[in-house]
């Protein structure tokens, strides 16, 4: 009796804030699969959303908690956080790097080394070297899923320590791993250029399944915009939505935001609405909640706000599943004019406007012109809605990743 082949997932996170990983994981199943993920848990608000998404599957895994929930994974926090203190204090020693982006490299790599699977698939950068190194030892397949453009995440400065770490994994491991893929068609051509090799666009989509009715048009004058992210703060282009919003103040709009808030950042982002002139009554946070729950939330709102900034360069060329989550709810969608969004908008340009990220005009002119055409706004919506279920759904792009896994020879 032939065996299923075996797929481990390696990230350094919590699998509920990586959907990618999740999605492959429920792909690779239903195609016959043994699929095992390999994890930490670091955020005390996540791990009941771990254990749901691992308790609908049939997937084997291994954690470990260092979230400071008990004595145990705060003496784990505790210990990781030396080793890693060490690595930065050491930068030259061996695998220093490799420990920086993942403080459990280690303990990854040991679990992975047991797993004995037939294919490794690292997902982010910190899990890269781990994947690596337990495929090579047994002679097996593995992948990397490049969400970002990794050594240009949070800077553009060559001589930064973050863009020197990051670059110097990359171009240690990249460039023998049986296969990349990219979550946009330009973060896969830089990679492509950097190693010469075919690099395959895997879209940040969802499944079709969340909304089945109908987009239901606003009945109320109010226009409502939102924003999500794991986190609400600055320099994610919210300051250019204030700033637009105080323009257009005395109309009926409202904002809804969906995050983590420090108070820090709520403090921050309030001055900013009150400097706008943006009455603060008219300003909704909400915190976080599950990712399955995004979407249907999101179905509430009119307009989704694509707010990419263009830098660092990273940012310039992604496609973010903010802008998917927009698509599936039904939401017309505002784009901030970075690379990526415009050559998206280019090929769906019936589903919302773009803008301009240096003229605050461009966005306040967006906002007016919506809020004074809602027959083009319904169907701005009703168009995303059915270009969610029609085209862009993980049903249709996992084909994309299952065609990719099965060309590989094991």
């Amino acid at each position: 009796m032939l065996m299923n082949k075996k797929v481990c997932l390696i990230t350094p996170g919590h699998i509920a804030t990586d959907p990618r990983l999740v999605k492959e994981a429920i792909a690779l199943s239903k195609n016959g699969y043994d699929v095992h993920i390999i994890f930490s848990q670091y955020m005390q608000y996540l791990l009941v959303e771990d254990f749901k998404i691992l308790n609908k599957q049939s997937w084997t895994y291994d954690c470990i908690n260092w979230s400071n929930q008990n004595l145990l994974s705060k003496t784990i926090r505790l210990f990781s956080g030396v080793i890693q203190k060490l690595a930065i204090k050491f930068p030259s020693f061996s695998l220093s790097y490799e420990i920086i982006l993942n403080r459990h490299f280690y303990w990854q790599y040991k679990r992975a080394t047991k797993c004995k699977a037939d294919i490794y698939i690292a997902h982010n950068l910190g899990a890269l070297s781990v994947a690596y190194k337990v495929a090579k030892k047994y002679n097996k397949v593995v992948g990397f899923d490049a969400e970002d453009f990794h050594r240009n995440e949070t800077t553009d400065d060559f001589n930064n320590r973050d863009f020197i770490i990051k670059s110097t994994i990359e171009d240690k491991y990249l460039p023998y791993v049986n296969y990349i893929s990219a979550a946009s068609p330009l973060i896969a051509k830089e990679y492509e250029r950097l190693y010469k090799i075919k690099v395959t666009s895997i879209l940040n989509v969802f499944p079709n399944t969340f909304l089945k009715n109908e987009v239901k048009g606003n009945k109320t004058k109010t226009l409502n915009l939102f924003w999500f992210s794991q986190t609400i703060g600055r320099g994610r282009g919210l300051e250019m939505v204030i700033s637009s919003l105080g323009i257009v103040k005395d109309l009926d709009i409202s904002i809804h935001l969906l995050g983590e808030l420090s108070e820090g950042e709520r403090k921050y982002l309030n001055e900013l609405f009150f400097e706008s002139g943006f009455p603060i009554a008219k300003v909704c946070y909400y915190p976080s909640i599950p990712s399955d729950e995004v979407i249907p939330f999101a179905s509430n709102f009119d307009i989704g706000l694509a707010t990419e900034i263009s830098v660092p360069y990273n940012r310039n060329i992604c496609l973010t599943n903010k802008l998917f989550t927009y698509i599936q709810a039904g939401n017309a969608v505002v784009y901030s004019d970075t690379l990526a969004q415009k050559g998206f908008m280019n090929q769906y340009h019936e589903i919302g406007l773009m803008y301009s990220n240096d003229k605050i005009h461009s966005l306040s002119n967006l906002i007016s012109f919506y809020y004074f055409n809602r027959e083009i706004l319904e169907i701005h919506k009703k168009n995303a809605q059915q270009l969610g279920q029609k085209k862009l759904n993980w049903e249709i792009e996992q084909l994309n990743f299952m065609d990719l896994i099965k060309s590989i020879h094991f």
